[in-house]
């Protein structure tokens, strides 16, 4: 009986650490909770609510998202920003996009000069130098980057338009 009491103990005491280490009971920031479901309801689309919320978004997207998404963006109010490098970009680029080069010396000046306020869709060949270059953006204070998470491979691997022998403006 003595074992049975101290193991029943032991599964009492360990009770509340596993559980902490799962995450249950966690406690939510109410107001965090509050702009999610805003995000969601704002709009009829993921895209058209990071494009739209006032609040610093980024947003990982499918290139088939960013294709839904140019459709009706603004080009007033958006821009491409493909951070290849100049020979990447002349070898084939979305239309209307302007060239940044994340291995650039002065990609941080470079986009220091951009309007934060703006929507920006970023991408690379990948999704690997533009979801390094992420930061860069927040650091900047820019308020709304969708990020092409399967980059320029994706866009052309669904047969998407693209602009080719142009070198970067």
């Amino acid at each position: 009986m003595t074992t049975l009491l101290k193991r029943h103990d032991f599964i009492l005491l360990l009770l509340p650490c596993l559980l902490a280490l799962t995450g249950c009971g966690e406690v939510v920031d109410p107001e965090a909770e509050e702009e999610l479901v805003a995000f969601d309801a704002d709009a009829g689309s993921a895209i058209e609510a990071a494009a739209k919320t006032p609040r610093a978004r980024i947003v990982d997207l499918t290139s088939g998202e960013i294709a839904e998404f140019l459709q009706s963006a603004d080009p007033a109010q958006s821009a491409i920003l493909d951070l290849r490098t100049p020979e990447e970009f002349a070898e084939g680029h979305l239309e209307g996009a302007l060239n940044v080069d994340f291995q650039a010396d002065d990609f941080r000046s470079q986009i220091e000069k951009l309007d934060p306020q703006l929507t920006y869709v970023i991408h690379c060949q990948s999704g690997g130098r533009s979801g390094r270059a992420v930061d860069a953006f927040k650091s900047l204070g820019f308020e709304r980057i969708l990020h092409m998470s399967d980059g320029y491979s994706g866009w052309t691997r669904d047969d998407r338009p693209v602009v080719k022998g142009e070198k970067a403006p």
